[in-house]
């Protein structure tokens, strides 16, 4: 597992990756008063088949930046880091 924070169109993200980055990418989101660590168990089973992807969304976890609304144009940005 390794966690990085990027910043897509001024919004600050933590991202948290599992997985070889060489095998096809598993986008996972969380759901409503979560965040991306909710995935963790999944992602460990998953990381051998697949480069698996998580992100806090907004207002949850370690990302911030609430003022800013995730967009389909900052989720397709964030499609394109895989």
């Amino acid at each position: 597992m390794t966690e990085q924070f990027l910043t897509v169109n001024g919004l600050r993200l933590r991202i948290i990756e599992w997985g070889d980055p060489g095998l096809p990418s598993l986008f996972l989101l969380h759901g409503f008063s979560s965040t991306a660590v909710a995935w963790a168990n999944v992602a460990e089973t998953l990381a051998g088949r697949y480069h698996v992807v998580a992100l806090d969304q907004r207002g949850h976890g370690a990302r911030n930046g609430i003022r800013k609304a995730v967009t389909v144009s900052t989720t397709s940005s964030l499609t394109h880091m895989t």
